[in-house]
């Protein structure tokens, strides 16, 4: 197959971008001709060997869909596979205005739109709907990262079932070499590191993983200390509130390998408001670090295996955390290879390849 990725850089790569290399350096490995296709380049770009990359110009929305039209007109692709919302957006544009001879166009979903003011703002939230729900009907179909977010596009989008595929995240790619070095030690059992991956925002709630660590630090009398891993607005508000809490506080900064900075027995805590998925949540499980987060984050359900790799809550309460942190911190991970291996390169890059297959052969196309 042509393939084309459209992302909005390679530069520095956040969490879908992360993703779309995997992706395409998967699909050029299988054999298909890859593209990459960046709609906002930035500094020293590079695609995975194999793949070639383009850069857009930059413009507005109309223009860049526009460009993408241009470039797709010129260029012989099978699929443009689109990752985030604005690509899907210019990609079904660009695509749709190429008429009966053009390519398919599979778009993708990594978070929910459903969320608290707290994630989104109301104008934001009523804009993207709006949009969706007006253009994902004209997509050939739809890849989710998790089956809550999947779920969503169905019922949000009235996309058929047999139009959506939840393709997991390649989380444990870049950790399959660590699944016989796993850190398997519980630490000091007096006292508790809790590691809490995330940008420090409102809608992650750092400030309740302080609350959390106040209500665990009667249990230990060597005393608890959070790690915070992600910088953000709250830093002095967390420093605030732990020094009345009595509890320590580290702030790390983000770190890619942020695991590897993690003291033996840490439990991974996640506050989230609300997440697409939870990569961190399964690359704490690779490297053998326990988690705790609330079923109410919804997409975090593909992430943990409650009671094995770590405790999903079925409350949001300080004290439903703190309850679920003392049970995870009397266990470690093991035997989840299995799991693990949904989400490894080959896994993810398989059932993402087995999609497009189907999508192209739908169209009466192309072969495997």
């Amino acid at each position: 197959m042509r393939v084309l990725l459209t992302i909005p850089s390679v530069a520095e790569p956040g969490g879908a971008e992360f993703v779309a290399l995997h992706w395409a350096r998967y699909l050029a490995q299988a054999g298909d001709q890859v593209t990459v296709y960046t709609t906002h380049p930035e500094g020293e770009e590079v695609a995975p060997d194999g793949v070639s990359l383009v850069k857009a110009e930059k413009g507005s929305v109309a223009a860049q869909a526009r460009d993408l039209a241009r470039y797709l007109k010129n260029q012989r692709v099978d699929i443009v596979v689109a990752l985030m919302p604005y690509c899907n957006l210019i990609s079904i544009a660009a695509v749709r205005s190429l008429g009966d001879e053009r390519p398919k166009v599979v778009i993708s979903e990594h978070t929910l739109s459903h969320g608290p003011r707290v994630v989104f703002s109301g104008s934001r939230l009523a804009s993207k709907r709006w949009l969706a729900r007006r253009t994902y009907r004209f997509a050939d179909h739809l890849v989710a990262v998790s089956h809550a977010v999947g779920a969503e596009a169905i019922a949000e989008y009235g996309l058929p079932t047999e139009r959506v595929t939840v393709v997991p995240i390649p989380a444990f790619a870049r950790l399959q070499d660590r699944a016989a070095s796993r850190n398997i030690g519980t630490g000091d059992p007096g006292r508790l590191d809790i590691v809490v991956p995330a940008r420090l925002v409102p809608a992650k709630r750092p400030l309740l993983a302080v609350d959390v660590a106040a209500t665990v630090l009667p249990a230990f009398s060597g005393g608890v200390t959070v790690h915070f891993f992600g910088g953000g607005a709250l830093s002095e508000a967390i420093f605030s509130r732990a020094r009345e809490a009595g509890v320590d506080v580290v702030m790390h900064d983000w770190v890619q390998d942020w695991y590897d900075e993690c003291p033996a027995g840490s439990i991974v805590l996640l506050t989230s408001v609300i997440e697409g998925f939870g990569i961190v949540l399964v690359e704490a499980a690779a490297v053998g670090f326990r988690s705790v987060v609330s079923s109410r984050c919804m997409g975090v359900g593909d992430a943990v295996v409650p009671g094995i790799t770590g405790e999903l809550t079925a409350g949001d309460s300080a004290e439903d955390y703190a309850a679920a942190v003392l049970t995870a911190s009397h266990d470690a991970v093991r035997d989840v290879e299995p799991w693990l291996r949904r989400f490894s390169f080959e896994s993810s890059g398989g059932i993402l390849r087995d999609a497009l297959v189907r999508v192209a052969n739908r169209a009466g196309g192309i072969e495997s």
